[in-house]
């Protein structure tokens, strides 16, 4: 946990510098389709979850800006292996890092990457409890569409870079659909 740590304070040491009318501050939530990607079968189909998240973003003069979004999200499956038919729910801390290109005033890409920490199973089996890793790293991209100076809507894909388990690959993927509310500073 400590490289997470070190890289979190660097970051936020690096915003003090910025100028403070250019960060914003809010909360979103997400609509998520989420599966579990087998490499080795192809046994589980997607479930729809949530998430929640603070929102720390700025955003420059010109056409970049950056943001941190803390927060939970629920990931799992339904895992299928005739004749066993399971639940997989997963709880993470998410921590999603992203770097944000601004087409117009209204319309940006983000694009980075999502650290997660493993903290809870909720379901009715799973087949990785004893071959499970904490930390998940996945890459996310995104395209973001500013309604007001206060309320941004997004569509985002998410993939798991690591795998989730010591045992075989095996990784989290998922779309969301983001409704983001914000307080300029």
């Amino acid at each position: 946990m400590k490289p997470i740590q070190i890289f979190m304070g660097f970051i936020l040491l690096s915003t003090f510098g910025l100028n403070a009318q250019k960060i914003m501050y809010g909360i979103s939530t997400g609509f998520n389709v989420v599966n579990r990607n087998y490499s080795d079968y192809d046994v589980s189909s997607p479930i729809i979850s949530c998430n929640a998240n603070a929102y720390i973003g700025y955003k420059s003069q010109g056409y970049w800006g950056l943001s941190i979004e803390p927060g939970f999200i629920r990931k799992g499956c339904n895992f299928h292996y005739a004749p066993y038919r399971f639940k997989i729910r997963d709880s993470y801390l998410q921590m999603p890092i992203l770097v944000n290109i601004y087409f117009t005033d209204k319309l940006f890409l983000s694009a980075g990457t999502e650290i997660a920490y493993y903290t809870q199973f909720l379901g009715t089996y799973d087949d990785l409890l004893s071959y499970r890793k904490k930390l998940e790293l996945s890459g996310l991209i995104g395209i973001n569409y500013n309604i007001s100076k206060k309320i941004d809507i997004g569509l985002r894909y998410n993939h798991g870079i690591t795998s989730i388990s010591s045992f075989s690959k095996r990784y989290y993927q998922y779309f969301q659909i983001l409704l983001r509310i914000k307080f300029k500073v």
